[in-house]
């Protein structure tokens, strides 16, 4: 029994520990460092400064335990509980430092998602379950030293983050870039890129996970028909029950003696809760005439889902965001326009859904220069709910691509890279309630220097959300992959 005992600054080394009770005793200071602590009790417990790198702290009882200022780092945090427990200026991870006044949660603030951080990691995306816990997913250079490559850094709700920075793609010749994620809300998840792999030098592969991380089978190609040309922005939405749907754009080069056309069209492939082909899609072809590109994907809790690209004469004038409702079994509806105004160029659409299937979309446009982002909501049947109406308060001359996402009670975020004062290539948000009430823009990156651009988010089934974009020179090396939680109120967790 070492209930109450005293250990602070001791030396701990070939200690067995086994079995004890630490109710309120004090190890601060103490290097713990690479023990097993699994299923342990340490309620009350003093860990303030302490090191517990590389510790097994699965389903570990941290009740009201003092581990302010104390190292986490490389740790097991698997079913661990910190109900009460301080963990103000904790290290949790590699990139992760928890806020002072973190109690019962690390309130992670802005935290790097990439561990490796030699050369560059860019074009995030992120994707969370109903409970809050989640994955960011990269693509860039890592410890493999096999070039570039799609990596993951999965979290649970708390802000800690769960095993080791991983490397998704199994094929690793040529390029694997630009992925994508989709999480249902018991946690499965399925990410997609585009590269080489396996039947396609320049193709769209992807990969499923259990709730826990591991791999639910092999990497798989989604362009199972198309294989020629180049197939390239592949998004991808999954229902409640696990079932998916991957989109993504087909580029085409035609030549006519030394002319040479191009042209895109916008197909998918849907797969069911086991990961078997239900189907390829064609959503969109070019008719000669007009082009298609950038589609992006949400689906409802039932597997109904809505595809949304920017097309050339979609509206009639010009480059305009056209968008089409497909059941949960494969039959398309009538294509829509999501934009009202044809006024300049929309473009770069995004989309998000809540459980019922009311949707919103997001995209940029630019009339004559001046760049806003706009977007619509929709009622399940694709008819509008209200009026197209502009997001960004700040009036810029240059904006980025939004991302927008939803909760299950229709509460959505848009987020984009724009400027403000002070910071020329900022990442900024907006948030709404389910009645489509504007909250006040606010930016999202503390780190100004250099540029913070492309920015992913997702949110809970609560309206807790996460932000992670691309920072230049942030963690030391070039681009960086960094983030920032926000609670359903916009509050910083």
């Amino acid at each position: 029994n070492l209930n109450n005992a005293n250990f602070t600054g001791a030396t701990m080394t070939g200690a067995i520990l086994t079995g004890a009770d630490f109710n309120g005793t004090n190890f601060s200071s103490v290097n713990l460092s690479g023990r097993n602590f699994s299923s342990y009790n340490f309620t009350n417990t003093n860990f303030t400064s302490a090191n517990l790198t590389d510790t097994d702290l699965s389903n570990t009882n941290f009740t009201s335990a003092n581990l302010s200022g104390a190292d986490l780092s490389n740790s097991n945090f698997i079913g661990i509980n910190i109900t009460s427990a301080d963990l103000s200026n904790t290290r949790a991870g590699a990139g992760v430092l928890c806020q002072s006044g973190s109690t019962g949660i690390c309130k992670m603030g802005e935290f790097r998602a990439n561990t490796y951080t030699t050369a560059n990691q860019v074009a995030p995306a992120v994707a969370m379950d109903s409970a809050g816990n989640f994955v960011v997913v990269w693509s860039g250079v890592g410890s493999t030293g096999d070039g570039n490559d799609i990596f993951g850094q999965r979290y649970n709700s708390l802000g800690l983050p769960i095993s080791a920075e991983a490397r998704v793609n199994a094929y690793t010749t040529g390029i694997q870039q630009n992925p994508s994620i989709a999480m249902n809300s018991s946690g499965a998840f399925v990410i997609t890129w585009e590269g080489q792999g396996t039947g396609d030098d320049i193709g769209i592969f992807a990969r499923r996970f259990n709730s826990d991380g591991t791999a639910n089978g092999g990497e798989f190609r989604a362009n199972v028909i198309a294989t020629t040309h180049i197939q390239s922005n592949s998004s991808v939405a999954m229902d409640s029950a696990g079932d998916f749907v991957i989109v993504w754009q087909s580029h085409y080069l035609d030549s006519i003696g030394p002319v040479y056309s191009t042209y895109y069209d916008i197909n998918g492939q849907r797969y069911n809760s086991s990961g078997v082909g239900q189907g390829d899609i064609t959503i969109k072809l070019f008719d000669g005439l007009n082009m298609v590109r950038s589609p992006s994907v949400a689906m409802d809790g039932s597997g109904n889902f809505v595809v949304t690209w920017e097309g050339y004469n979609e509206d009639g004038g010009g480059f305009g965001i056209g968008a089409r409702k497909y059941t949960s079994t494969g039959t398309a509806g009538s294509i829509f326009v999501a934009n009202t105004s044809t006024n300049g160029f929309q473009g770069n659409p995004s989309i998000a859904m809540d459980s019922a299937g009311n949707f919103i979309v997001a995209w940029k446009n630019n009339p004559l220069g001046t760049f806003s982002i706009q977007a619509q909501k929709f009622n399940p049947d694709t008819t509008k709910n209200d009026s197209q109406f502009i997001v960004n308060t700040n009036t810029v001359s240059s904006i980025g691509t939004p991302v927008v996402a939803m909760d299950d009670s229709g509460h959505f975020s848009v987020i984009w890279g724009g400027g403000v004062s002070g910071d020329t290539t900022a990442i900024l948000g907006q948030r709404y309630d389910s009645t489509g009430t504007q909250g006040t823009e606010f930016m999202v990156n503390a780190f100004t220097t250099n540029s913070q651009q492309n920015p992913a988010v997702a949110m809970d089934s609560n309206g807790n959300f996460n932000v992670v974009w691309e920072s230049l020179g942030q963690d030391l090396d070039n681009y960086g992959i960094f983030g920032h939680r926000y609670d359903s109120s916009g509050g910083n967790l």
